[in-house]
């Protein structure tokens, strides 16, 4: 029986999307940052003046930790859909 309430082969899928999506936010953030660069600095892309520090700033400064925050939420959001796939695996299997 693999359905009470859930499907425990779902809710192991779900649990790798949240994961995998977490990762590929991380990517993205590592990803926007070597093209733009860090305040002061420069990035892969010509980008100066600035509204070019102006946006560095913004990135570093808010983009980047709400996403981070995003990581997060997505990480934990797994771990709680694992810890509940495990909890009724553990009720159908009798342990």
């Amino acid at each position: 029986m693999d359905n009470v309430g859930a499907t425990i082969s779902q809710l192991a899928g779900l649990h790798q999307l949240f994961q995998r999506k977490a990762g590929e936010v991380e990517l993205l953030i590592s990803e926007i940052t070597t093209a733009v660069g860090s305040p002061g600095g420069r990035g892969a892309v010509h980008w100066e003046g600035q509204v070019a520090e102006r946006f560095r700033q913004e990135w570093t400064g808010s983009f980047v930790p709400n996403l981070r925050r995003l990581i997060e939420a997505l990480q934990e959001s797994g771990a709680y859909v694992e810890r509940n796939r495990q909890s009724i695996s553990q009720v159908l299997n009798g342990a």
